[in-house]
């Protein structure tokens, strides 16, 4: 009886303890309020690179993850659409011109991909993502959600400056927003991206996205000559590429096979940083977990073979010899750090750099 009176005991004591947390969760009443800013950067110096990264990237989940960037991005997308012209049919297909267009009646379009009655979208079209993003002041007290806050909260202007006027780094992201903290489990994580935008040139998972005409017809001087004609003009035209440089054999780097081409109808963009960030409390304590791929342009060997069949592809047109070696290779950047609020945390990587400081708010301290 005693033991079960124990137990009892302990049961009860762990429930009062975890109803807090629970109501803490889902009540705003509960949330305890902090200050974020990040500077993201990727180096511009040549480092020696110990470490090995593979060459396929490795996705990271950003469905669930918060987006502060892309209603700042679309925030003037009607203003925008205002001043483009109507959208209209071409006469011959149902292909549109290459310049955006709006649409007569909005309510009317069709959301479904691939379809031309489909906003545009304005994230989606950029080249290059700016590198600072700001908005107006917030109330905190009657805020449900978080944001972005006004640049003039920010405090590593001076760092960023100072890495950029050196040449040490490039700034890819720079912003700060308050947020709600919870606990690890909670999974409360913001989605950060920044840089070129390479999904006009490049699938997602690193190759290049078919062209047109990228495969050429034979010559015609070539289907007129005899086979032993054909393979000596091949034997010539196989040194010359390789004189030129324009085309290596051998295996991926490292020995590590390039993933088989998918083909990738997505139009989502492909940024060269893209990932989360992760803030959350373990008791009183601050930890901060970024997780992120850096995507880079690279020459890499041609997928292994035999010898003959690589020459094959090689021959098949000089578009390919030279377009089939780029790919867009990643960097992944995961790590995890316990910090201390109001202190400025610097996160090394030999491509990346994340300075990161979090910041008390009036709102900070327990309320249960």
């Amino acid at each position: 009886m005693k033991i079960k009176g124990l137990v009892v005991g302990l049961l009860t004591a762990c429930c009062v303890m975890v109803l807090p947390n629970a109501q803490a969760q889902q009540d705003p009443e509960y949330w305890r309020w902090f200050e974020v800013e990040v500077l993201l950067f990727k180096h511009t110096v040549s480092q020696d690179i110990s470490e090995r990264f593979p060459l396929k990237v490795e996705a990271i989940n950003t469905a669930n993850a918060t987006d502060l960037i892309a209603p700042i991005v679309n925030q003037d997308f009607h203003s925008l659409r205002d001043n483009l012209p109507l959208c209209e049919l071409s006469e011959n297909d149902w292909q549109w011109g290459d310049l955006p267009c709006r649409y007569e009646d909005e309510h009317l379009t069709v959301g479904i991909n691939g379809s031309p009655f489909n906003r545009p979208s304005k994230l989606a079209q950029l080249e290059q993502l700016p590198v600072h993003f700001a908005d107006d002041a917030k109330d905190i007290e009657t805020a449900r959600h978080p944001f972005l806050v006004p640049n003039d909260h920010w405090v590593l202007d001076e760092t960023e400056q100072a890495l950029e006027q050196r040449g040490l780094a490039e700034p890819l992201l720079h912003l700060a927003w308050r947020q709600p903290v919870f606990g690890r489990d909670d999974d409360y994580k913001f989605r950060l991206y920044g840089g070129r935008n390479f999904a006009e040139r490049y699938q997602f998972n690193g190759f290049m996205k078919p062209q047109e005409g990228l495969h050429l017809a034979p010559r015609e001087q070539q289907l007129e000559a005899d086979p032993l004609t054909r393979r000596m003009q091949n034997i010539d035209e196989l040194f010359a590429i390789l004189n030129k440089g324009d085309y290596r054999f051998g295996t991926n780097e490292g020995g590590q096979p390039l993933a088989p081409m998918q083909p990738d109808a997505s139009d989502t963009p492909v940024w060269e940083l893209d990932g989360t960030l992760h803030i959350f409390l373990v008791g009183n304590y601050l930890h901060i977990k970024g997780d992120f791929n850096l995507r880079e342009e690279a020459l890499v060997a041609p997928p292994r073979g035999e010898l003959s069949a690589q020459a094959s592809d090689m021959l098949a047109s000089s578009l390919t010899q030279i377009e089939g070696q780029r790919f867009l290779r990643s960097y992944r950047f995961d790590q995890l750090r316990r910090v201390i609020s109001h202190e400025t945390h610097y996160f090394d990587h030999p491509k990346l750099g994340m300075i990161v400081q979090i910041r008390r708010t009036d709102l900070s301290a327990r309320r249960y």
